[in-house]
């Protein structure tokens, strides 16, 4: 999918909850083909911005969602989006077949795909599968979700999409996060604030680079965190 995105100013992000089981039963070819197909779709119809792959639990399903920040869908079509080319923009004609195919799929598999979406802001597929977690061959460690419970934590992201899915990440292991969008905000947070465990610094923030910005916090690193 990277190739595809060059040229544009996409970010392909992922998210993973800490509640997936680490191995799950499934048909895998008709799993990847459906993930496939909606992170297709939503290159198609995103010029900028972002798309999220996103997995999750909930009760007992699996959850799969492609998220973008492309066009949208008018919610008269909506309905309609997963039967056969159904025009969602004048400019870049109509779905396909693509998530019709990926709409029988997930039922063959005992699920369902859903959509929701708003004109201009953007689109979230959600591909909802039975939750059958597989008995791993042997205890696994490496992958035990770590807790910070209590920990103070400043994201510094002007991403909103990016700065949201972390602070849910980390808000899920327990963190306590504040969030702000460039060097400048942090600035005032930090002075203005109880000290911090950490900071997640973005590499490219408008105002700074993310290596340079520890760099001018050296003299107050103890007072801050």
């Amino acid at each position: 999918m990277s190739g595809r995105v060059k040229g544009r100013p996409i970010r392909l992000a992922t998210a993973i909850a800490d509640d997936v089981p680490s191995a799950l039963m499934g048909d895998p070819r008709r799993i990847r083909q459906v993930i496939t197909n909606l992170l297709s779709n939503a290159l198609r119809f995103t010029d900028e911005g972002q798309i999220v792959l996103r997995s999750r639990t909930d009760g007992e399903q699996w959850l799969v969602e492609v998220e973008d920040s492309g066009c949208g869908i008018d919610p008269a079509k909506l309905a309609e989006i997963f039967q056969p080319f159904v025009q969602v923009s004048g400019k870049r004609g109509g779905t396909g077949l693509g998530l019709t195919i990926s709409s029988r799929l997930a039922q063959a598999m005992g699920g369902e795909l859903s959509a929701t979406s708003t004109p201009e802001v953007g689109s979230c597929f959600c591909l909802r599968l039975p939750l059958r977690v597989a008995t791993a061959p042997e205890p696994k460690t490496a992958n035990q979700a770590v807790r910070l419970d209590g920990l103070r934590l400043l994201l510094i992201e002007d991403n909103p999409l990016t700065q949201r899915i972390t602070v849910e990440m980390l808000n899920t292991s327990g963190a306590q996060v504040v969030a702000v969008g460039n060097a400048a905000q942090a600035l005032e947070t930090l002075q203005n604030s109880e000290p911090f465990a950490a900071a997640l610094v973005d590499f490219d923030l408008p105002d700074i680079d993310g290596i340079t910005l520890p760099d001018n916090w050296y003299s107050n690193i103890r007072r801050w965190f």
